[in-house]
């Protein structure tokens, strides 16, 4: 008798403690209904033209009840334009700072105001990703192979510098740019990368310095003449109207003058 007394007195205990859970969530959610009614029951009428951010949240408050909360230097920093009759409060706050650079979040019966967060930039998409290659090659000459020769790429600015050997690799090319090859000396040379190998031949370069200038008594060249050279070609004296060649040089070289 005593273990069904027992047993029996244990069934209710656990019956009561389960009626009071069941209590304790109707209130909860009782308490919850009337809290979200009661934040829908309320209403705000305003009237504002580029009124200060701090007396429209003061009115807010004077006919709702809730607190707001910001940072000082938000209310000096902000002018409202709103037009609101029997508003919700949710919708009343929207329209508030619908067109503002703040936000709010509602925390029981406050409001707390702070600067919305600005949009992560777009990252710029690389829609036009081109795969690279590498150039490998030579540069000749016809006294063989060219070291320091400079090779430089033109849309992707990779260079490399030849060898002792005149070979060179460059890295990271975009197929079908242009490569410059160049070295003192020497005409500088352009190719088009249309392969993964590119053998050059660099040829020497005319200097204008070691071309023949005749002179009334001999030839020399322009390396290694002191004095000042001037040049009239055939074309210059062709149309002058006078008999005697010599003459048409006159004004056309500085220092000249040649008489008849």
């Amino acid at each position: 008798m005593q273990g069904s007394h027992q047993i029996y007195n244990g069934t209710l205990q656990r019956k009561a403690r389960w009626r009071m859970v069941r209590m304790t969530a109707v209130l909860l959610l009782l308490g919850l209904i009337q809290a979200g009614a009661q934040v829908a029951a309320q209403t705000v009428t305003i009237s504002a033209n580029k009124m200060p951010l701090e007396k429209v949240c003061k009115e807010i408050e004077k006919q709702t009840g809730y607190y707001f909360v910001y940072a000082k230097d938000l209310e000096k920093s902000q002018a409202v334009s709103v037009q609101l009759k029997n508003e919700e409060l949710k919708a009343a706050l929207n329209k508030v700072f619908d067109n503002s650079n703040l936000t709010y979040e509602l925390v029981g019966k406050v409001v707390s105001v702070n600067t919305r967060r600005k949009a992560a930039p777009a990252q710029p998409k690389n829609e036009s990703f081109v795969d690279t290659i590498t150039l490998k090659g030579a540069v000749i000459t016809e006294k063989g192979p060219l070291e320091n020769v400079s090779i430089s790429s033109t849309l992707s600015k990779r260079s490399t510098l030849t060898d002792v050997k005149g070979n060179y690799v460059l890295k990271g090319v975009i197929p079908g740019e242009e490569i410059i090859f160049s070295y003192v000396g020497y005409t500088t040379y352009r190719a088009k990368a249309r392969s993964r190998e590119l053998v050059v031949a660099l040829e020497v370069a005319d200097n204008e310095l070691d071309k023949v200038v005749v002179k009334a008594y001999g030839t020399t060249t322009k390396r290694f003449t002191t004095g000042t050279i001037a040049t009239v070609s055939g074309k210059d004296i062709e149309n002058v109207p006078v008999q005697n060649p010599l003459l048409a040089l006159t004004g056309r070289v500085p220092g000249i003058v040649i008489t008849p």
